[in-house]
């Protein structure tokens, strides 16, 4: 089965495209809470009634940042997989860890997606956003289906769902702000911060145990 093409000719103008990186810089310095629109006015040659005529909330914009992010982890995906006729599992779960290890904020875009930008964006973004996914999700298929062709694809298509739904909950358990640290050192809970990188490859390791049985 020939690959999906994963280049997508975005159609972002170059207002959305400055809004984008404005967006992109003050999530990246200070997180979801550091980024809005009055921040975004001042970094850009917009206001904020420009800023609106593109984007009707911050989500939207943080949705379109995740979006490329995804393009380009699905070229990544691609591009260093066409060479490889076959990887073990142990192999493949390291590969797809420094993969994704190299994407952080893909990562931390992706933990907050169903709990605030989809929640907050309009049916129209989420839709083009889901359009991704479903690429995302038929790229990693048949890149599975070459390294283990004895595999179903309800086999395939449980996997990953599965890593998505593993790293979506692994990511801020591994990354807790100094809030959440000092609140488990004050109640005493038993809980040691996970290394995001062993567990992400240690979970897709194991997951992949379901593609031969």
């Amino acid at each position: 089965m020939g690959y999906v093409k994963a280049r997508m000719q975005e159609q972002f103008t170059d207002h959305q495209k400055e809004i984008m990186n404005a967006c992109r810089y003050l999530y990246l310095e200070g997180g979801y809470d550091n980024v809005n629109f009055k921040e975004i006015a001042k970094m850009t040659s917009f206001t904020r009634l420009t800023i609106n005529t593109y984007y009707k909330t911050k989500d939207e914009i943080l949705l379109d940042v995740l979006k490329v992010e995804l393009i380009r982890l699905n070229e990544e995906l691609m591009e260093h997989t066409k060479e490889q006729k076959h990887l073990s599992n142990k192999m493949f779960a390291r590969f797809l860890t420094t993969l994704l290890t190299q994407n952080d904020l893909l990562l931390s875009l992706i933990s907050i997606l169903y709990t605030f930008l989809e929640n907050n964006s309009s049916l129209e973004k989420v839709t083009e956003f889901k359009d991704v996914i479903l690429t995302s999700s038929a790229i990693l298929e048949q890149i599975l289906e070459r390294y283990y062709p004895d595999s179903s694809k309800h086999q395939r298509v449980t996997f990953i769902n599965a890593i998505f739904s593993y790293i979506m909950g692994l990511y801020p358990m591994s990354h807790l702000s100094e809030k959440q640290k000092e609140a488990i050192k004050r109640t005493g809970i038993a809980f040691e911060q996970p290394n995001f990188q062993f567990m992400c490859e240690h979970g897709i390791y194991r997951l992949m145990g379901e593609l031969s049985t």
